[in-house]
C-alpha cells in the first residue's frame, strides 16, 4: 500500500505525459496483483488466512469486469491458548482490506459527472467543536449568466471564488478552476465514503490509464489522484492498526508461553521429588508409612460424618 501511494506521487506531477502515466499504471497494476494474493494467502495447512470461518476457498473473488468482492464471512477464528483465555488468532478480509479504522479523517471525492475544471486540495480539519463536524456535506455549483454560485446540501447560493477556501462544519477545502453548472464535490467521513482498498486501486487504474486530453479530464485526473492518496493512507493506518494488534496477542502468547514453561518446570520438580523419594529405599518405608496414616485419618474422617449426618434431636432426648 505504501507503495502505491509512492507511485500516486509520482503520477501527480504535471511533468509527466499520459505515456509516462501508463507505465506508472502497470507499476500499480503489479502492486495491485501483490495485494490480492496476499488477501487470497494460505497458511500451512492450505486453509486461507482471511476468509472467516470460509477458509475453503479463495475469500476474495474477481468478476468479470475486474471488480473484486469478498465472499468469505464477518467471523473471526478463535483458540484456547490457557484455562481461561481464548485468542484471536484470525483477521477477516473484511476488517483488514475493505474498512478503514474509526479515526480516519475526511474525504472528498468529486462527482464523476463533473464537466468543468474545478479541482480541489483538502479537506482539512480547522474546528472540531463544529456541531456540524462528523456530518457529510456535498457543495454544488450553479453557473447562470456568467456568474458562478456554490451551495451546500442545497442551502442559500453563495458566490464562488477560485482559490478561496470553503468553509463548512469545521472543514476547509480549496477549490480551483471553473466549475461547470451542475458539477458537485461530496465531502465526509472516511468511514461513509469509499473504504475498499480494492476499489481504489481500480479508480487508481482507471484514471491513469485513460489521457487527459481537456482541462475537464485533466481536472477529473487530479481530484481522482487527490481522493486516491487520501484513501490510500486510511487503508495503511487501518493494516497497521491490524497488524498492531497481531503484535500484541503475539506479545501475550510469549508470557503465556513463558507462565507454561514455569508451570512444566514445577511439575518436573516435583515428580523428581516424588520418584526420587520412591526409589531411595531409606525413604520407602516413610512414604508408606505417611501414607497408611493418611489413609487411617481418611478414613476416621469419613466415618465421623456419617455418624454426625444420622443424628438427630431425638438421639439426645
Amino acid at each position: 500500500i505504501a507503495s502505491a501511494k509512492t507511485l500516486m506521487i509520482q503520477a501527480a506531477s504535471d511533468t509527466l505525459s499520459d505515456a509516462d502515466r501508463a507505465s506508472v499504471a502497470s507499476d500499480l497494476r503489479g502492486v495491485y496483483e501483490t495485494v490480492i494474493g496476499q488477501a487470497n494467502a494460505t497458511d500451512g495447512n492450505g486453509r486461507h488466512l482471511f476468509g472467516g470461518y470460509q477458509d475453503a476457498s479463495e475469500p476474495f473473488v474477481r468478476a468479470a469486469d475486474g471488480t473484486v468482492s469478498y465472499v468469505g464471512d464477518t467471523n473471526t477464528r478463535e483458540q484456547r491458548i490457557d484455562a481461561s483465555r481464548l485468542m484471536q488468532v484470525t483477521d477477516n478480509g473484511q476488517t483488514i482490506f475493505q474498512s478503514v479504522h474509526s479515526s480516519a479523517g475526511y474525504v472528498a471525492e468529486a462527482d464523476a459527472g463533473n464537466s468543468g475544471s474545478l479541482t480541489f486540495k483538502g479537506p482539512q480539519v480547522i474546528d472540531e467543536s463544529d456541531p456540524d463536524f462528523g456530518n457529510s456535506f456535498q457543495i454544488e455549483f450553479s453557473v447562470t449568466g456568467g456568474t458562478t454560485t456554490y451551495s451546500v446540501d442545497g442551502g442559500p447560493a453563495q458566490a464562488y471564488e477560485e482559490g478561496e477556501p470553503v468553509e463548512v462544519g469545521g472543514l476547509s477545502i480549496t477549490l480551483k478552476g471553473q466549475p461547470a453548472d451542475g458539477d458537485s464535490i461530496e465531502m465526509g467521513k472516511a468511514e461513509n465514503m469509499n473504504t475498499d482498498l480494492f476499489k481504489t486501486f481500480e479508480k487508481a487504474l482507471a484514471v491513469l490509464d485513460q489521457p487527459a486530453g481537456n482541462d475537464a479530464e485533466k481536472a477529473a485526473r487530479a481530484n481522482t489522484i487527490n481522493t486516491v492518496m487520501r484513501e490510500f493512507d486510511n487503508s495503511l493506518d487501518n493494516v497497521l492498526t491490524v497488524r498492531a494488534s497481531v503484535g500484541s496477542r503475539l506479545n501475550e502468547l510469549n508470557v503465556v508461553d513463558g507462565v507454561a514453561d514455569n508451570r512444566q518446570l514445577n511439575y518436573t520438580e516435583t515428580y523428581s521429588n516424588l520418584i526420587g523419594d520412591l526409589s531411595d529405599p531409606a525413604n520407602f518405608a516413610e512414604v508408606v508409612s505417611q501414607y497408611s496414616l493418611r489413609q487411617v485419618s481418611l478414613q476416621a474422617a469419613q466415618k465421623a460424618f456419617v455418624d454426625i449426618k444420622g443424628m438427630s434431636l431425638f438421639d439426645r432426648m
